[in-house]
């Protein structure tokens, strides 16, 4: 549920910048232009920083005036994962830039094959040295995990020169932007709230058999 909780929120806070950043920065890179993909990042940094604080708060009032349940450790998960989005925005926002420079592999395999070794191989390690997984520990597992990724591929696109701090000029309309990747956001959250829908339909069921 905390995963889900957290992919949901991640394409929220980042208006679907992740999804329209290929759309944007191919045809750029494709060119050689590396200078639009630090505005394109700092844009939606930015954007993703300042909802993010705004989701912390909301869902630690939620896990405490839930009406349904007055005990707040049956929302800590979601309170957890709520710090940890700002780290899957970054993530988020880094594949595509790789995706957009056709490096497809650097792109997805990390998040598709790697994310799930690593939080595999750690929650094993934590089996060996603790004597009881708590959740808080598998959510904290599932960040570093993703801080590994997020290095890694933050590597290849400093190595590649597909960024340009220096002399960046502010290329990208903003405005537009935000008409190209909001309504592109609204299909990835239709679209996600599908594929977890049978989540929120356990948790519900299992709310109404605690009460």
């Amino acid at each position: 549920m905390a995963y889900a909780f957290g992919a949901l929120a991640g394409v929220l806070v980042l208006l679907g910048g992740d999804g329209v950043a290929p759309r944007v920065l191919s045809g750029l890179l494709s060119q050689g232009d590396n200078r639009p993909v630090w505005s394109f990042l700092k844009f939606y940094l930015l954007i993703g920083t300042l909802l993010s604080r705004l989701v912390i708060p909301v869902t630690t009032t939620a896990s405490v005036l839930d009406i349904r349940s007055l005990e707040i450790d049956q929302r800590h998960p979601l309170v957890l994962m709520s710090f940890v989005i700002p780290f899957i925005d970054i993530g988020a926002l880094l594949s595509p830039i790789l995706q957009s420079a056709k490096l497809i592999a650097i792109s997805n395999l990390p998040w598709r094959i790697a994310l799930p070794l690593l939080k595999t191989g750690m929650v094993l390690m934590l089996t060996v040295t603790v004597i009881r997984v708590e959740l808080w520990q598998l959510i904290a597992t599932g960040a570093i995990a993703a801080c590994i990724i997020i290095a890694w591929q933050w590597h290849h696109i400093r190595k590649r020169d597909l960024l340009c701090f220096e002399g960046a000029p502010d290329m990208l309309e903003k405005r537009q932007l935000l008409r190209l990747s909001v309504p592109m956001m609204l299909v990835m959250l239709i679209t996600l709230g599908l594929n977890h829908s049978d989540l929120f339909t356990l948790e519900v069921l299992g709310d109404e058999m605690v009460s």
